[in-house]
């Protein structure tokens, strides 16, 4: 609920210094932040709209089949005049009475039950740029440095002493006392730290992450999800939207560490601000109400209460609600009745210290609250922990308050001008080049315990509260919601079961008409005077004896002139015949209620066997744009209380690294630390929950068989199945594909190497062979000339006789030849000798003819 006409900003001049310091907020135990918070509770906590109340808690009544149907009026009911009295006598039909039947509770437990069925798996989006720029490695060269001093540089130094100790040494230089010994030593350690460093770390050394920040921003939302069980959240949520027309989330601390949770919109109400304003973490106040027992509300504010306290805030129980409307206050059987009428006539002190309340004054209304206050205070250890419609109010405040900042101007090193927001107590130098006064929002809180002794503790700025150091104007307030159907404040909210009532109401109207049809035909009827009545009988006797008994007593003697038969005619009252019209109109009334809530039999899943499936898929897709919007603004709803969680988780787990440590790895610790303290949204890193981007991730993720038939690794592939954001299925893809190109060099350089080493075994193969062959011929070569020289003496041996080593028929034949040598020798010194005496012959005849010549020329 919102009271947009009730700002702080409207009573904080009538009440307080509408602009204050520090110093003046926290003077005299926060008495100015009392006094606002005291004006927000209006009138002691008892300012409370009760139709609203009633109203949701009829809506609520409606989600679970359940409706008090003395809500409807009863129509057949009416007063017949009596003379006496001016309303005369009430005549009632006992069939008269409506019974509800639920299909208000039908149609939105199914929607509530689509939504219930949906995943919810809100994620992390990465709005920075895929390409590393020089802001982001900045920071990844600052987290390397972090990583690399504060785990990588510590465990390198276990690991080398581990070694050294091994060895039997305790002198590092001893152990290493050779220029190649140090470097085996330097090869070891690597080798035992690569087994020893987690693999993100690894990846942030190598530069296979692209954004740290993201990564952190997932491991939280994952870790807060499970914590506070926010998909059961947000279906409560869900299901407020649907009774109430509102969704509110509370995401801040509390009792020293986070809370995220859904908020009733029965006891919270909130306001100021823009008109047109629909959000509850843009309003400048908000409220909320709780009941809590003794032991539950000491153990959340124990750190804040005195001991005093303590034993005061144990007799302010007060029914749950509060006392104006919160319970049927004047019920007299009611318990709580009871134990008030029991303790006024039993105390006379108490008696006499509340005799002279008047209820029409402020102050008796005041004295009345305590009155029952101190009689349920009195009984506490006898009813206030164990009665649950009574407890102790718990009002969690929180409200828009105005702080002085300084507007501080200095010139860069760059020549440029810089802005800086610094606190009130700054004193300036003579650096800054401007400085100037300017009043922000500053956003407090404040639990107020109890009603009419209230305690106030924990009063403060709300933590973490402004989103950078750069920025401070946009400050929201913990509590997160909207009205969902009052576009922009223009007309009155509506809820999605309000739209069902009127037809809903119709159907069982027309309902218990039928069963009135049935349950009353009477078949004909006589007609009659109503001053035939017997003396002494009420009209409920005459008409009851007719209607059950079949008989009609008449009086003819209050008639002047006697009963005259013409006016006892009969008629016929059967009512059978109007049934199915009735029953056309009940199925009527039953659209009604689906259609009115955005609902068909298609949607509930009530599909004709004839109706075809391309149909049934249009008439469900039109009905579910009908409520498209709403399911829109539940999304919006959701994804800003967990964007307000998420940052004010960061401020807190950077104070309280210890738990940090429980979900977060090295790397995303280290950015934690070393990054600026801003919101994530001032770091590029946002909340996506739509379905679209779900959407998106599935679609990654179905390439999957394609990772596993690229021989992608099963532990990349279980990485990306449970990847929550596109950040990491980018940096699971990165990281594959350059583990993929260095599998494929080092598949390429060994396949080089056994195609070089098969080559050099298939050389050594065949020089082997030929080695082998030669060896073989020269064998065979030697066994040969053995076997030769074997024969030859076997030759010998057999034609050798004179054992001469000459064979004998090589000896005949070569004495043969000799002798044939002989004779040709001596044939051919005959023919030479025939030949000098043929020569001497020719010479002398040459000669005598050459002398015969000359004489003859002589």
């Amino acid at each position: 609920m919102s009271t947009t006409g009730i700002g702080v900003g409207n009573f904080l001049s009538d009440v307080v210094k509408i602009r204050a310091t520090q110093r003046e907020k926290e003077s005299r135990d926060f008495e100015r932040q009392r006094e606002i918070m005291d004006h927000i509770d209006i009138y002691y906590g008892d300012y409370r709209d009760y139709d609203r109340i009633q109203k949701l808690k009829i809506n609520y009544d409606l989600l679970n089949g359940r409706l008090d149907v003395k809500l409807y009026e009863d129509p057949l009911c009416f007063n017949v005049p009596d003379g006496r009295t001016k309303v005369g006598e009430l005549i009632t039909f006992d069939y008269s009475n409506i019974s509800h039947t639920p299909l208000i509770s039908q149609y939105a437990n199914a929607f509530l039950g689509e939504q219930t069925v949906k995943a919810f798996n809100p994620s992390v989006k990465d709005n920075t740029p895929e390409r590393a720029n020089f802001l982001k490695r900045k920071a990844t060269k600052v987290n390397k440095q972090y990583i690399l001093e504060n785990v990588v540089g510590p465990l390198r130094d276990q690991i080398m002493n581990e070694i050294v100790r091994k060895a039997g040494q305790i002198d590092v230089f001893n152990y290493a006392s050779t220029p190649e010994a140090q470097m085996e030593l330097e090869n070891q350690i690597n080798v035992e730290l690569s087994k020893e460093l987690p693999k993100d770390i690894i990846d942030l050394i190598n530069g296979d992450v692209q954004s740290v920040t993201a990564k952190q921003a997932q491991s939280m939302l994952d870790y807060l999800s499970e914590k506070f069980n926010i998909k059961f959240q947000q279906l409560k949520g869900f299901k407020n939207a649907i009774v109430t027309g509102e969704e509110y989330y509370y995401a801040g601390e509390y009792n020293g560490g986070l809370l995220f949770e859904a908020v009733n919109p029965l006891y919270f109400t909130w306001g100021g601000g823009d008109a047109e304003n629909e959000w509850s973490q843009r309003a400048d106040w908000n409220k909320r109400e709780r009941w809590l027992s003794y032991q539950q509300l000491i153990s959340r504010h124990a750190p804040y209460l005195t001991k005093q306290d303590m034993d005061l805030i144990d007799l302010d129980i007060e029914p749950v609600g509060g006392f104006y409307k919160g319970v049927p206050f004047w019920d007299k059987d009611a318990q709580h009745t009871k134990k008030f009428m029991y303790t006024f006539s039993k105390d006379e002190g108490f008696k006499e210290m509340f005799s002279d309340v008047n209820i029409n004054t402020i102050e008796g209304r005041k004295k009345l609250f305590h009155m029952y206050d101190l009689a349920f205070g009195r009984y506490a250890d006898k009813y206030g922990v164990n009665f649950s419609d009574y407890g102790i109010r718990e009002a969690h405040i929180q409200w828009r308050d105005l702080r002085p900042m300084w507007v501080v101007s200095r010139i860069m090193p760059n020549g440029r001008m810089k802005d800086f927001w610094l606190p009130e107590h700054y004193e300036p130098t003579f650096e800054d080049h401007n400085v100037r006064e300017v009043w922000i929002n500053q956003g407090w809180e404040g639990w107020k315990l109890g009603t009419f002794n209230p305690i106030y503790a924990k009063i403060q700025e709300i933590p973490f509260q402004y989103k950078s150091l750069f920025n401070p104007h946009d400050v929201d307030l913990s509590y997160y919601g909207k009205k969902l159907n009052t576009h922009d404040n223009t007309t009155e909210n509506v809820a999605l079961i309000d739209l069902g009532k009127t037809a809903n109401k119709n159907f069982d109207m027309v309902l218990a008409d039928i069963r009135k049809s049935m349950a009353t035909n009477t078949g004909k009827a006589f007609t009659l005077f109503l001053n035939m009545k017997p003396e002494g009988w009420s009209y409920q006797q005459w008409l009851d004896l007719l209607r059950n008994a079949g008989l009609l007593m008449l009086d003819p003697t209050k008639l002047m002139g006697g009963l005259d038969s013409q006016f006892l005619k009969s008629i016929d009252l059967d009512r059978l015949s109007e049934i199915p019209g009735k029953l056309q109109l009940l199925s009527f009334y039953r659209e009604q209620v689906a259609l009115s809530m955005y609902f068909n039999d298609a949607r509930e899943g009530q599909i004709s066997q004839y109706a075809n499936a391309t149909n049934v898929q249009q008439n469900v897709s039109a009905v579910h744009n009908k409520t498209a919007f709403f399911m829109e603004q539940h999304r919006m709803v959701v994804q800003e209380a967990l964007t307000g969680l998420l940052n004010r988780a960061r401020h807190y787990y950077r104070d309280h690294e210890e738990e940090a440590a429980i979900f977060l790895d090295d790397t995303s610790l280290a950015d934690l630390k070393n990054t600026p303290l801003s919101w994530y949204e001032w770091l590029g890193v946002t909340i996506d929950n739509s379905e679209e981007q779900l959407q998106k991730l599935q679609m990654l993720k179905s390439n999957m068989l394609g990772f596993i038939q690229n021989t992608s690794s099963m532990e990349a592939v279980m990485e990306l199945i449970f990847a929550d954001t596109k950040t990491e299925v980018y940096d699971i893809i990165k990281r594959e594909s350059k583990r993929q190109k260095e599998e494929m060099e080092q598949s390429r350089q060994f396949e080089m190497q056994m195609n070089q080493q098969q080559t050099q075994a298939l050389m050594q193969d065949k020089a082997q062979e030929r080695e082998f062959e030669w060896k073989k011929h020269i064998s065979t070569l030697q066994s040969q000339e053995q076997r030769s020289l074997i024969e030859r003496e076997r030759l010998a041996l057999a034609n050798d006789i004179d054992r001469n080593q000459i064979n004998d028929f090589l000896q005949k034949a070569l004495l043969e030849i000799q002798a044939k040598m002989k004779m040709h020798e001596d044939n051919l010194e005959l023919d030479k000798e025939k030949l000098e005496v043929t020569k001497k012959l020719e010479m002398e005849k040459i000669k005598a003819m050459n002398n015969k010549k000359k004489d003859t020329s002589a």
